[in-house]
């Protein structure tokens, strides 16, 4: 099976955000960890936002976490929410 480019930095994200113990995550270290975009993760997260699979935070402390547990979305929740 081929994914997307989109897909597969929506999972990574994803992974980033799982392994995170709900701590915030900013978008600007995920970027950098996977040399990803900025804006084209913003795009995105927005995307995962909006199928409410992850949650922002505004402010110094803010960024992004998943808004349920890991073990609760599955891979076809990420791809639905991109695709």
């Amino acid at each position: 099976m081929r994914i997307s480019e989109r897909v597969d930095n929506a999972v990574r994200a994803m992974a980033e955000l799982a392994v995170s113990d709900g701590t915030p995550t900013k978008a600007d270290t995920i970027s950098q960890r996977h040399d990803i975009s900025l804006k084209y993760l913003l795009d995105i997260l927005r995307d995962l936002k909006r199928a409410e699979l992850v949650r922002s935070k505004r402010g110094p402390d803010g960024g992004f976490t998943l808004s349920r547990p890991p073990e609760k979305i599955s891979l076809a929740d990420v791809f639905r929410a991109i695709a």
